[in-house]
């Protein structure tokens, strides 16, 4: 298919032909909007629900929805389009990963949370936090050293759900960053702490350069994910681990999950939710704070040659 035409409530739209991330990209004929067309895979009221919230959300780091279309018995989404470079190519591609400061994405993880906290204000959850996820809008060929943190952007809101959600609704999930509530779909339970888990291990994976639960069997990833602490690596320091250790914090399971009551999981669930940030901005600050005492630290390469002798 080398050409896609939509008919929208705010006009027609172009689209090329799929994408080797399962989007269509194209404009909106009326002004040349520069947009992408995505296909829904679920279509329930808890979602249509969200998007009226999401939708109508207009923030420069938010990716803006414009509207859902059913075409052929299938619905699609609509949102504006950036060209960019993600955070998953960053941390993939070692030549961008290496030119990237420690303080960049530490601003960046502060840019995030500024974002998240509008969707949490408006009684929304994102529940896919993941580095495909995050966008760094840049002029193109611009150095990675000249990129601008601020320049975050945050899309697919194809999973966020309205908060509080009702009991015993399902929804998916994504192994490493979704946290323990969430991949037991206790989603009754689903607060703000439960986008911040997911912005600890992010932030944790932009600083090690890998994620902290790694399997090839996605059922050994589950089960490290509920049961196993992060580890702090050995380059991090002691309080800026604190600090992912706290985001991302989770209650032990005395035993399998699948052994233990209703009830009890729930109860070991919210254990680990109310020792997370709870909101946001109480992240946001000890991150300023980090970065106020790494700022007038010397280089890497400076300490290198400092303990060569030079």
């Amino acid at each position: 298919m080398k050409e896609l035409n939509i008919n929208g409530s705010s006009g027609s739209y172009t689209f090329q032909a799929e994408q080797e991330n399962r989007i269509h990209i194209g404009v909106r004929n009326i002004d040349q909007l520069p947009v992408c067309l995505k296909k829904i895979k679920h279509n329930n009221q808890a979602y249509l629900k969200s998007f009226e919230k999401f939708s109508s959300i207009n923030h420069p780091a938010i990716a803006k929805s414009l509207e859902l279309i059913n075409e052929d018995n299938e619905m699609y989404v609509i949102r504006e389009y950036h060209s960019g470079t993600s955070l998953k190519s960053i941390i993939e591609t070692r030549s961008l990963y290496h030119k990237v400061t420690e303080q960049f994405f530490i601003k960046l993880t502060i840019a995030l949370l500024k974002a998240v906290d509008v969707l949490h204000q408006a009684q929304i959850l994102h529940l896919d936090l993941k580095p495909a996820n995050i966008i760094i809008r840049h002029k193109e060929g611009e150095l990675p050293t000249q990129w601008d943190p601020d320049k975050l952007l945050l899309i697919d809101l194809e999973q966020s759900l309205c908060f509080p959600v009702e009991k015993g609704f399902r929804n998916r999930f994504t192994l490493i960053y979704s946290p323990p509530e969430q991949l037991l779909n206790r989603l009754h339970l689903l607060n703000p702490s439960s986008d911040i888990s997911a912005i600890g291990i992010l932030l944790y994976e932009m600083i090690s350069g890998s994620a902290p639960y790694c399997d090839c069997n996605p059922e050994m990833l589950l089960h490290l994910q509920l049961t196993y602490p992060i580890k702090k690596r050995p380059t991090m320091r002691d309080d800026f681990f604190l600090i992912i250790q706290k985001a991302s914090y989770k209650a032990s399971f005395p035993k399998p999950p699948r052994m233990l009551d209703y009830d009890t999981i729930d109860s070991i669930l919210i254990e680990g939710m109310n020792n997370r940030y709870q909101t946001c901005d109480e992240m946001i600050k000890p991150l300023n704070d980090y970065l106020e005492i790494i700022k007038n630290e010397p280089s890497w390469w400076l300490k290198l040659l400092r303990r060569m002798g030079f």
